[in-house]
């Protein structure tokens, strides 16, 4: 169903940092897709300069980030030639267990001091509360984060130096993951609320440029599936569906009503201009404010 609603808002305000979303966003070796993020996050800027603090934050994690994956790539057990599981595929299970994305602690701790200097210089609230707790209970986090399948960070959670650090480290090795296998898995064969790489929950969607069919992008390591236009991306329910298109009809922000999730979509019908979903998530942010200040939920 169709209603309007302007996501016309405050202006952003640095201050929603303790809130942006935080889902895959960054450059990887084994991705050509992801090796175009610095070019659309310039762009971004350019069109987004109310924006330039929060995209100054993820140009500088995106390039820590880059860094350590270069050199983990020249020594790891990581399988970067695995062949696809057909089995999990026809069962619904993510091809990715935990512990196959092959995390050894010693680099987890070596990237996660990285990424906390990064978070405690753009966000000093989170640098309270005692720092960065021992690094064998920072990759617990990490695994109950991913076991969760919910994004690495909560917008809304309290701010907690641990979990986000934790979060934030996780994500290469995801996306990692997405490099190896994502190609290999048949378009038609995976239509389910979930990654079929890692399992994760989505944080945004886009409708096909020729055909309008919408696909979703994951929230931790960028995989983007075909997923039905009817019904709840995160319930699946078809009942109490609504959408709310922007101003200019190319964002809509779906609601349900049954789970209170929203998902942001881009119409690529309307875009005029190449897009890149996990910048196009960033620049977005204006409609989470919108959605959260209704009483939705992005997970």
């Amino acid at each position: 169903m169709h209603k309007t609603w302007s996501l016309s808002i405050s202006p952003y305000k640095s201050t929603f940092l303790q809130q942006l979303p935080l889902s895959g966003w960054y450059k990887m070796t084994i991705s050509k897709r992801d090796q175009h993020f610095p070019t659309y996050l310039n762009e971004a800027k350019t069109r987004h300069p109310d924006l330039i603090e929060l995209l100054a934050f993820y140009e500088q994690l995106s390039q820590a980030q880059c860094e350590f994956m270069a050199d983990l790539d020249k020594d790891s057990s990581f399988p970067a030639n695995r062949d696809l599981n057909f089995s999990r595929l026809t069962d619904g299970v993510p091809q990715f267990t935990f512990e196959e994305l092959a995390i050894r602690q010693e680099d987890f701790s070596r990237l996660s001091m990285r990424v906390a200097e990064i978070i405690t210089k753009h966000m000093p609230h989170y640098g309270t509360g005692g720092g960065v707790i021992a690094d064998e209970v920072l990759l617990k986090f990490a695994r109950t984060i991913f076991e969760s399948r919910n994004p690495v960070v909560l917008s809304d959670a309290p701010p907690n130096i641990t979990s986000l650090t934790a979060g934030l480290s996780l994500i290469p090795y995801l996306q990692r993951a997405c490099g190896a296998l994502l190609a290999l898995i048949p378009q038609d064969s995976w239509e389910r609320p979930y990654c079929p790489v890692c399992g994760g929950k989505p944080s945004f969607a886009a409708l096909d440029k020729e055909s309008g069919a919408r696909s979703l992008l994951c929230s931790r390591c960028n995989a983007e599936w075909i997923y039905g236009r009817v019904g709840c991306a995160f319930c699946e329910s078809t009942e109490k569906q609504l959408y709310y298109p922007g101003e200019d009809g190319l964002y809509r922000l779906y609601v349900c009503d049954v789970c209170k999730r929203y998902l942001k979509t881009i119409d690529l019908r309307q875009a005029g201009r190449d897009v890149h979903l996990p910048v196009e998530c960033i620049v977005t942010v204006s409609m989470d404010i919108a959605a959260q200040e209704k009483g939705y939920r992005h997970y």
